[in-house]
């Protein structure tokens, strides 16, 4: 049973089967779930901010809890299937930025460049043990790309 939740919630839902680029596809339903609450906020009165805020750190420690499970039971150190990391990750901007289109394609693009390249110590994180090194790189990739849509915003 234990084996199972931590599947399903690190895979978010079973989307870490999709067939090709796995973690792109996570992020870009990451992106599209925060679209449609952008559709929505307004009639829900929702903040944000305050949400995600909530959301991100919740999500960030279940995933490395279940991360820890699903990679010690198939006895792989980062498996494609686990993309929990992926909607932390591209959803930290969102602690700080307003959501709006622009905000949203371009953590979208920035994350994945960082996600995908691991430039700029983010390899480094992948180093830690269990779910922590699945999450963690994540983590960082969302830091800089947060910093790249604030740098963008301001000069652009």
């Amino acid at each position: 049973m234990k084996l199972q939740f931590a599947k399903f919630f690190a895979s978010v839902i079973f989307i870490g089967k999709f067939p090709v680029a796995p973690g792109t596809f996570a992020s870009l339903m990451a992106n599209l779930f925060l679209y449609f609450v952008l559709l929505y906020q307004n009639q829900a009165s929702i903040d944000l901010r305050l949400l995600m805020a909530f959301l991100v750190p919740l999500l960030f420690f279940v995933g490395v809890f279940t991360s820890s499970i699903v990679t010690k039971e198939i006895n792989d150190k980062d498996p494609s299937s686990i993309v929990i990391d992926e909607w932390v990750g591209q959803w930290i901007p969102f602690v700080f930025l307003p959501l709006n289109i622009q905000n949203l394609v371009l953590s979208f693009i920035f994350f994945r460049i960082f996600d995908i390249s691991k430039i700029l110590f983010i390899n480094k994180f992948e180093s830690f043990s269990g779910g922590w090194g699945v999450m963690l790189d994540d983590v960082l990739a969302g830091i800089y790309a947060l910093v790249l849509v604030i740098i963008f915003n301001q000069f652009i």
